[in-house]
């Protein structure tokens, strides 16, 4: 099998398909049309933060920045914090460093996986449980009950009724990112 030079290492021809592919399928999944089109779409997307970014190099420039801010909507709130939560990882992931040790494993991301549970249908779940509970089902069959009417793991529904009562924010869902984005670039 022949073996692709990497600026000092190499990679064998199947792994590197298997990158090529996962960054096309990644376009995609984002929007695009094909390939060049999703590189085009990210390299506007980091251009317009690397100019955020210089613009906001010290944190007197960012509080001047955030003053001369017209109030954000809650949506608009929600796309920022779900861009500063997820800045991070960004970063991390289209930096060089990523491309030169792309072989080396990273570790996993603090937060965890992004939501996928709304506060609403997780209000739902919730009263499904309760209401289960209600009738006489045990509280552990409810919750596997519940896993398999939303869609999620056991794990997910007992960590939903472990945070009960505890006010739940969404995150900005990922078409209102791509909108956001595709609108502010």
């Amino acid at each position: 099998m022949g073996r692709w030079d990497f600026g000092g290492g190499s990679v064998d021809e199947k792994r590197r398909e298997e990158f090529v592919v996962a960054v096309e399928q990644m376009a995609i999944r984002l929007g695009a049309k094909s390939y060049e089109k999703g590189l085009d779409q990210a390299i506007r997307l980091v251009s317009c933060l690397l100019q955020l970014m210089e613009s906001i190099r010290t944190k007197e420039a960012l509080r001047t920045a955030l003053d001369s801010l017209e109030t954000p909507t809650k949506s608009e709130e929600r796309k920022i914090l779900f861009a500063l939560r997820y800045m991070p990882h960004f970063l991390r992931i289209t930096s060089g460093l990523a491309i030169t040790k792309f072989l080396t494993p990273l570790p996993a991301f603090a937060p965890g996986r992004p939501q996928r549970m709304t506060a609403e249908e997780g209000e739902k779940l919730l009263n499904f449980i309760s209401g289960l509970h209600r009738q006489g089902v045990p509280l552990g069959i409810a919750k596997q009950r519940a896993a398999a009417r939303f869609h999620c793991s056991v794990r997910t529904v007992e960590r939903l009724w472990g945070e009960r009562g505890e006010p739940r924010e969404d995150c900005a869902t990922p078409e209102e990112i791509k909108e956001w984005i595709s609108t502010e670039i």
